[in-house]
């Protein structure tokens, strides 16, 4: 069942147009920079100001996870956990920085959410479409 299949049209339109709007390719660079910029606060050590990289462990990995299952609505699991950080960490050193997580969060949003989305709303309009005859 499509994850989406619960949600209104209208519901479904405007999810479609944020997800577009923070792709790398969206006209509109202003939300795509806010998403960038909260992303890169979890990629920068507090002590010093380096880039750092993140652990399947670490604390920031948990709050980056969450916002990932959010989008996909996958449920919270360990086997999620280790799923998604083993294709995020795509160099498979153990640890990944902010750009493998852009990377990361862009393919989703363009193979998987926006598509489901797609879908969700083209069945409905072919459905809109139907005649019924008796």
């Amino acid at each position: 069942m499509n994850i989406y299949a619960n949600h209104s049209d209208e519901k479904l339109r405007y999810e479609l147009e944020e997800f577009q709007q923070i792709l790398p390719t969206s006209a509109s660079s202003e939300r795509r920079s806010i998403l960038i910029a909260n992303i890169h606060k979890h990629f920068i050590n507090e002590s010093d100001g380096s880039d750092k990289q993140i652990a399947l462990t670490d604390d920031v990995y948990q709050t980056l996870l969450e916002d990932l299952l959010n989008l996909t609505r996958d449920q919270k699991s360990v086997e999620n956990k280790e799923k998604y950080f083993k294709e995020i960490d795509t160099d498979g050193d153990g640890l990944f920085n902010e750009k493998e997580y852009i990377d990361y969060l862009d393919n989703l949003l363009i193979n998987k959410v926006i598509p489901e989305v797609e879908a969700e709303l083209g069945k409905r309009s072919s459905c809109d479409n139907t005649i019924i005859l008796n």
